[in-house]
């Protein structure tokens, strides 16, 4: 971690503008998304064939693009789009499923704290 200025209003910085100090060393970013198309990225990087005759069912298909995103390295992010600068402040990478809606629906009204009670 390190200490940032931080803009009290937010935007742009300018030389003369006053500055909140922010130490960074127990903020924990976690960055989350769909992610459209990275499977096939590291799908094809371990060679994974999932088109053409005798391709996969469509039930396989989506798991082995289930499978295929929980092996994500650094170099399928680049060739998604990410810039390495970005990729190297993410040290981790997790795949997280998708929620049923009963599970959903278990979340917003039956945990702690609970959004729906």
């Amino acid at each position: 971690g390190s200490t940032c200025n931080v803009p009290p209003q937010g935007g742009r910085k300018h030389p003369h503008q006053e500055y909140i100090q922010v130490n960074t060393e127990k903020i924990l970013f976690i960055c989350g998304g769909a992610f459209v198309g990275l499977d096939k990225i590291v799908q094809k990087r371990i060679g994974q064939k999932v088109m053409g005759f005798g391709s996969p069912t469509l039930e396989v298909e989506a798991a082995l693009a289930r499978e295929a995103v929980r092996r994500v390295e650094p170099e399928d992010l680049l060739a998604f789009g990410m810039i390495p600068e970005f990729i190297g402040r993410l040290p981790v990478v997790a795949a997280l499923d998708a929620l049923t809606e009963e599970e959903m629906v278990a979340i917003l009204t039956d945990t702690k704290n609970a959004m729906l009670k």
